[in-house]
């Protein structure tokens, strides 16, 4: 039998943020800032281009294309350097931890040639903060409101008395912010972002926060990575740690640095400007998620002072297993499942965090910690999980019949996570309709499709709309046990893939793991079968 599955890219490649109106564009895919924010703040700027505006954002669509559409190979380095290694060092070496509280002191990656550009950011912080008083309605800014208040009580943030006298004797630089609602989520409704890539130009000092910083290197495993290792062994346990950025401690002269602006009583009616500086890590920063981890890495690994190689060996494990402020554990014992949870409990308790949003397929485990939950199926890194049946799968596949120009047909399609490929077959004709509109030079990414191009998009969506979810079992089998790996590629003239499966020797069990493809791109068409063919067990090597 031959294979033909293609895969949707998630890893979409990074929007460059060199020039301004690229740097607008990456804010706002990334939901960071809303476009009537962008557009309040631009008015101010008179020589400001707005003509780049539109180019910069079909840039930046057509990359993204290509890349869902595999044309171009991801060719990034993703190994570590020896700079990134010292980085990894120096900070694990200058963590301290509060008597007090027992939360870790963490360090910001600030670049210190440079650090002294940073922007004071204090008229573009105010600017932000009316638009956001403009914008929303009086129930979500007295939700904005309530989180600040809690952030205070909790120690999160500090007030300050004067704002004028502070920033003269500081080097001060404030952060604009917004808030993001979801109320579809159990934990945080009202999230404050705070928006460290914006920079206002003020004179020598006119670098944004991220230009002043390190990201450090990405400590955690890629999604697909992420997604696999927990569809090992019987069991599987997961929860995250609240609010986990905030759980970790600024050095002092971090907190100038990290000041914001807010409203003296929203309740009141009280819209007078006041100022606060941050206490702990704020989430924005764009080296927060690296601290996370090593903060993590410190306490799992490098602080364990258990002599039980058991659990030394779960610690380890919990740490294998993290992604962001997500942590799991899997086992075939119900019972190891419970030490792993007590363990996780005593020492991310001990650093201030508090664990949340239980989840787990052990009746032992839901028993003992009360777990109870009237859903059919939970999130697990954008899938759904049946706890019951232990089976996963991707949220029903939805593509907008009524998706009219190129941009909204590339959104919907976008919009169906499928990091396994285990719906690839289902969405190839969508994928190649995308690639003839992407090949036509004519068509603009807001143009209206013709007549027949709707039609044929039309009867497109509503077939797969129609399509049966597909589940797969979410265990594969004994993380000890031996694997083969099993690779099936194959090519035609239109699209390329492979599928990649695990087989269990011992069981002689096979479970698809991952399925990838790519689209015959032009400068391929003339290639023949064969070589067709040899590219796609490339693909296979690299996937």
């Amino acid at each position: 039998m031959k294979w033909k599955l293609m895969i949707v890219s998630l890893d979409v490649h990074a929007v460059s943020t060199l020039s301004t109106c690229k740097h607008i564009i990456a804010v706002l895919r990334r939901g960071d800032i809303d476009a009537t924010t962008v557009s309040s703040l631009l008015k101010e700027k008179k020589d400001f281009d707005y003509s780049k505006i539109q180019q910069a954002t079909e840039d930046c669509l057509d990359d993204m294309l290509n890349s869902l559409l595999n044309i171009h190979d991801d060719t990034r380095n993703t190994s570590v350097t020896q700079e990134e290694t010292d980085l990894v060092n120096n900070v694990l070496s200058s963590i301290e931890v509060d008597k007090e509280s027992g939360r870790l002191i963490m360090p910001c990656l600030w670049k210190k040639e440079i650090a002294p550009l940073l922007s004071p950011n204090y008229n573009l912080a105010k600017s932000v903060l009316n638009s956001q008083r403009k914008k929303l309605s009086p129930e979500k800014l007295k939700e904005y409101d309530e989180v600040i208040h809690q952030q205070l009580m909790d120690g999160i943030i500090e007030r300050i008395d004067n704002i004028a006298a502070y920033s003269r004797d500081n080097d001060a630089s404030f952060l604009p912010h917004n808030a993001v609602f979801r109320e579809n989520v159990e934990s945080t409704k009202c999230r404050v972002v705070f928006l460290s890539n914006l920079g206002e130009n003020t004179g020598a000092r006119s670098l944004s926060h991220n230009q002043c910083s390190q990201v450090g290197p990405n400590l955690n495993h890629k999604i697909q990575v992420a997604t696999l290792l927990l569809r090992f062994d019987k069991f599987l346990v997961t929860f995250d740690l609240k609010k986990a950025f905030l759980q970790l401690l600024l050095r002092r002269e971090d907190t100038d640095k990290l000041l914001f602006l807010w409203f003296k009583d929203v309740s009141k009616g009280d819209f007078s400007i006041i100022g606060y500086r941050f206490c702990r890590v704020p989430f924005g920063m764009r080296f927060s998620p690296f601290l996370l981890m090593l903060g993590l890495y410190y306490i799992l690994i490098l602080n364990a002072s258990d002599e039980d190689p058991e659990l030394t060996e779960i610690r380890k494990s919990l740490y294998d297993l993290s992604y962001m402020d997500n942590l799991s554990y899997t086992s075939n014992s119900e019972d190891d499942l419970i030490k792993a949870l007590k363990l996780a409990t005593e020492v991310l308790i001990n650093m201030g965090s508090e664990l949340q949003q239980f989840n787990t397929n052990s009746p032992n485990v839901s028993k003992q910690y009360q777990l109870q939950s009237e859903k059919d199926c939970e999130k697990l890194f954008g899938l759904y999980w049946d706890t019951k049946n232990d089976t996963i799968k991707t949220r029903k596949l939805y593509l907008d019949p009524t998706a009219n120009t190129k941009r909204k047909v590339l959104s919907t399609f976008q919009s169906n996570f499928d990091p396994f490929g285990i719906n690839i077959p289902i969405l190839n004709r969508a994928r190649l309709f995308l690639h003839k509109l992407q090949i036509d030079s004519k068509i603009r990414w807001d143009d209206q499709l013709t007549p027949e191009q709707r039609k044929e998009w039309g009867k497109i969506s509503k077939q797969i709309n129609k399509s049966n979810e597909v589940v797969v079992n979410r265990s594969i089998g004994d993380r000890e046990s031996v694997y083969n790996l099993v690779v099936y590629a194959d090519a035609s003239k239109e699209l390329l893939g492979c599928a990649i499966y695990l087989h269990e020797v011992i069981t002689s069990n096979m479970h698809l793991v991952l399925a990838k493809n790519s689209v015959i791109s032009k400068n391929l068409r003339t290639k023949s079968i064969p070589v067709l063919e040899l590219i796609a067990l490339h693909l296979a090597v690299k996937s």
